[in-house]
This record gives structure tokens, sequence and C-alpha cells, in this order.
């Protein structure tokens, strides 16, 4: 909503550029009118009615762009898991639009009708019709500089869900992400007693497990990688947390034996779980950085802390691994044995050598000879999981591009038609200057100085507006800083390029004007 609400922003400033540009030109007309009797809110309804057409239209157009727009984006983000809610346009939709047309109309041509309102007939006849007046003035390069403003903020939106989307398809999660493959195990707790349903768990691991193209099987009660926590609060003796926050809560999963060595997670120090954790006391295998934030330079192995009241013992340290998509950083994390952790809900994961997704039917019979009552499988590597995650990114980056090449088009346009309208201000002036010897390179320049002044205003104004808006997107980006410098020296570059072009092109035909043509007609 916010990024449509800058494009409607910079339409408007476009449009009412373009009416303000209109309105000055036409001071003369509207002057001779005004001294014949026409009535000055005659002509604002004039302009305001120009303003609503253009909209109308514009609106009408984009609708029908609207609807094919919305089959391609369902396309570029295709997943095969559904998406939760529909893209369809109905009467809601185009209501809300057409509402909202019409307001941006009433925006936009209410201040070039202001500004009409307020011309003196006689200062228009006397001068010729076509001259700015100082608000006049002030205000188009306000809408310029805000147009260029609203299109850097929205590029630089575009380049961090870019950029995000193609470090998140890159994602390294510390584990074996391609040639593993989990699947949903959900057992009805009122036909499924905790020794029923670890009976069926221990079966189905003998039987996957003697399938020929599995190298490894295991079960655990979460995938290895996700969009959410299990956070659990512990206590670590000796260990004083910050005064800010002085909770301690960390992720933690509950897997079996052969979990970390199906995923290829390499123990560290210490030992993975035994046959005789089973029954045994508690005990935890944590990842790297936790033993480093609580323990620092004490060895963690046999040292003690407490999960929701009960004491645990450390008896491992596996490598670290990323459990969250949106996290950059590892995080602390703490493995617990499953068989001391009973659900009847659980992953079970499956390595083969070859593709694991082929694998499907063979793990589907193997559930059935156990149970046909229980639903089919689904059957999917941690890299889909990881790229259906990215969704959001994928339809971000997808939108924020489109609307921020069209926001660089329409600021373009604004550019590009305040320098036309400046060259065509300073005619007499350019003139005389040739006139004068001076060269057309210097009429050039000269034009594109005051083009230019504005677009570097209006890049530095949205610069820091981007910046400012930036950690709002933090929870939406993957290994990309908000403030990434790569993306925001893009951005502006492009911007810088694309504006100069837009300055320089009218300000070419400064060097057609012909100084003894101008001065007679002046």
């Amino acid at each position: 909503m916010t990024i449509t609400g800058v494009v409607l922003l910079i339409t408007c400033l476009n449009v009412g550029n373009m009416l303000l540009a209109r309105a000055t030109a036409r001071q003369k007309e509207m002057a001779i009118r005004v001294a014949m009797g026409a009535r000055r809110g005659r002509l604002v309804r004039q302009l305001l009615t120009e303003a609503f057409l253009l909209f109308a239209l514009g609106g009408l157009g984009g609708a029908l762009v609207a609807e094919r727009s919305v089959r391609l984006l369902l396309r570029v983000s295709s997943t095969q898991w559904p998406l939760g809610f529909s893209l369809d346009l109905d009467w809601r939709v185009l209501s809300f639009t057409a509402v909202i047309a019409l307001g941006a109309a009433l925006l936009a041509g209410i201040f070039p009708a202001r500004e009409a309102l307020r011309q003196d007939p006689i200062r228009a006849l006397r001068v010729g019709g076509d001259q700015d007046t100082q608000a006049a003035s002030r205000l188009r390069s306000a809408f310029v500089v805000a147009q260029i403003a609203g299109a850097v903020v929205l590029l630089t939106g575009a380049g961090l869900f870019v950029r995000s989307l193609w470090e998140g398809v890159r994602i390294d999660p510390g584990f074996e992400a391609d040639r593993v493959a989990a699947a949903t195990i959900n057992l009805p707790e009122t036909e499924y007693s905790e020794e029923r349903g670890r009976l069926l768990f221990t079966r189905l691991l003998e039987d996957v497990t003697r399938l020929p193209d599995v190298t490894s099987a295991s079960i655990a009660m979460r995938r290895p990688i996700g969009v959410s926590l299990n956070p659990l609060r512990i206590e670590v003796p000796g260990f004083e947390p910050p005064a800010e926050r002085p909770e301690l809560v960390v992720d933690a999963n509950a897997i079996d034996k052969a979990y970390l060595a199906t995923l290829d997670i390499p123990i560290l120090r210490g030992r993975d779980f035994l046959s005789s954790d089973d029954r045994g006391p508690p005990v935890v295998i944590v990842n790297e950085t936790m033993a480093a934030r609580f323990w620092r330079d004490r060895d963690p192995v046999g040292q003690q802390f407490f999960v929701d009241g009960d004491a645990v013992q450390v008896v491992g340290v596996a490598a670290d691994s990323r459990h969250l998509i949106q996290d950059d950083a590892p995080m602390a994390h703490f493995y617990v044995p499953l068989a001391q952790n009973y659900s009847p809900r659980v992953q079970l994961l499956v390595r083969s050598d070859n593709n694991p997704l082929a694998l499907r039917s063979q793990i589907q019979a193997a559930i059935d000879g156990l149970d046909p009552s229980l639903p089919p499988i689904h059957l999917v590597t941690p890299r889909e999981t990881i790229n259906a995650s990215l969704v959001p990114q994928r339809v971000a980056a997808s939108v924020t591009a489109t609307l921020g090449l069209i926001g660089l088009l329409l600021a373009a346009l604004g550019v590009y038609g305040i320098v036309v309208h400046a060259v065509g201000r300073r005619t007499k002036e350019i003139g005389i200057r040739m006139a004068l010897g001076s060269s057309a390179t210097a009429a050039v320049g000269l034009v594109l100085s005051a083009g230019m002044k504005l677009v570097i205003g209006g890049v530095v104004l949205g610069t820091a507006l981007s910046l400012a808006a930036a950690p709002l997107l933090r929870s939406f980006l993957v290994g990309v800083h908000p403030a990434d410098p790569l993306t925001i020296g893009t951005v502006i570059a492009t911007f810088l390029t694309v504006a100069s072009i837009a300055c320089y092109l009218p300000a070419r035909r400064a060097t057609k004007i012909d100084p003894t043509t101008t001065l007679r007609w002046e």
C-alpha cells in the first residue's frame, strides 16, 4: 500500500506539473476570458475537469493492465504451495481504485487551479501570457524535486528486494539442503498413544532406511530451516543476561540420533545422542554460537543449564547452521533428544545420493504398509522450503521493480517537461547571449545546470528518505542490510544517468535558437 501511495504521489505531481505549465501557457487566453466576463470559478472547473479526464482515462487503462499483470505476477511468483490469499480483481478493488483516482485528480488539479485563480489579468495581457509567477515557478520546482525523491525511494526499495531475493536463492544453510527431503507425518492423537506412536516411528525409520537409494533417514520435531522459531526460556548458571533483556530465550529442536549425520552437520566437541540417552537424564547438544555466547572460554561439554526450570546437561557442540531464513548471523540453538520429547507430529528426513524427491512413492508405500489411513505425504527439500519462503520477497521484488521503473519514467518526464518549459521561457535570454557571442555549448550548460540542480536536490532528498525508511524493511530482507551501499549507489547512478539524458535532450534545443529571429519576434 505504501509503495502504491508513492507511485500515486509521483503521478499526481507529474499531472499537477503538467496542468500548472498548461495554466501558465494559457494565461493570456484566461486573462482575455476574464476581461470578457468569464468567472474565475468556471476557469478553475475547466482545469479540474482536465485533471479528472486524465485520471479517468489513466485509471481505465491501469485496470486493464492490472488484470493482465496479476496473471503474470502469479506465474513469476509461482510456488507449489498455496499462497493462502487471492489476487483476483473484483468490484471492490476497482471501486477503491476509482475513488483513489478521483481523489488524486482533485489533488493534482487543485494547485494549478489555485494558481490560475491568483493570476492578474492585466499583468498577463501586458507580459504576453507566457511568464511564470514566482510562486508558480517555485511550485513547479518543488513538484519535480518531490517526483525525483519519490522515484529514488521506489528504486531503492526495488533494489533492496531484488538483492534480497538474489541473496536468498544463494543461501548457504550450513547443512545438506539439496540431497535431503522432508515429509510431515502427523499421527491422530485419538488413535495413537505415545507408546504406539513411538513404535510406528521406529518401524518407519527401519523400513525407509532399507530402501535402495536411501543413504540415511531420521525424524525431528521441526524441519531444519523455516520462517519461525521454537523459542524456549533458559537459565545458564554463571551467565548474567543484559539488563534490557533479562529473559534468555533460545531456539531449539527435538531430533533423533541420525539427524545431524543425515544433514551432514558435524559434531565439533563431545558426542552425538546415543540410544542410552532415550531414557537417561536430560541431555542437549548446543551449537557453536550458543557455546561461545554462554560459556565463552569454558568447555560447554559437561555444563548444565535449565530449560523451563528443568536441568539439562550439554553432551556435545554441533557446527552452526541456519534455522531461520531471515537471519543473516547464526543464532544460539540447541537440540534435545526426540526420544525424551515425544510429539505425534514429526518431520521425516531422508537423504539420498540421487534425487531424494524420486523416493516419494517408495516412502508412501512404506507408510501405507504400516497404516494406510494416514494422509499422503508431501516431500520437499530444504532448498524448496527456502525458495517457497521467499515468495514475499519475490512478489515484492516484482512489484517494486515494476513500480520503481514507472516512477523513474514519470520523474524523467517531469524533468524533461520542466527543462522544455525553461528553454521556452528563456528563449529571449539565450538569443541575447548568443547574439553577444556566447557559444551553443554555454547555452546548453545554462539550461542543463538549472535542470540538474533540481535533479541533485531530489536525489539527495530521496536518498535521505530511503535511508530513514529502509529499517522498516529489515524483516523482509535476506542477506542484505537495509542501508546497502551497493544498492543505494546503483540507484543514484541510474537516476543521475536517466535524469541527465532527460535534461540534455530538451537543452539541445537551445543550440538551434536563431538570435536574429528570436530578437525580431521579441
